[in-house]
């Protein structure tokens, strides 16, 4: 009876880790692969490459959420253009958007920390 109760709490364990795995993974292959690519052309185009950003991806899906991660790279990638207008200036200096790009970047450095 104990072995049968033992087993059953695995299995329910088992599963609710998944089902929360696939909840803070639920970032899409094409996000996943832009990604890598970005990361393997600083880090080099080799399996090991591969390897280490594939990882750094799947640590920071697991501290951001989708939503949390494009809106990040949105802000960030529209500092980088530095593109004048009223529209842009809202990304820069902005609170919010500060601490949407510090948190991204907390993600990676935390990513590159256990992959790198």
């Amino acid at each position: 009876m104990k072995t049968a109760a033992a087993v059953l709490f695995a299995l329910v364990f088992a599963f609710a880790a998944a089902a929360q795995e696939s909840e803070l993974n639920d970032y899409p292959t094409s996000v996943r692969s832009e990604y890598v690519f970005a990361c393997m052309a600083v880090h080099g185009q080799t399996v090991i490459a591969l390897q280490k950003c594939s990882c750094s991806i799947d640590e920071i899906a697991r501290r951001l959420t989708l939503d949390e991660y494009l809106h990040a790279k949105a802000v960030k990638e529209l500092r980088l253009a530095r593109s004048g207008g009223e529209i842009f200036a809202m990304f820069r200096g902005s609170p919010w958007a500060e601490k949407m790009v510090a948190k991204l970047k907390d993600a990676q450095i935390e990513a590159d920390f256990v992959c790198f």
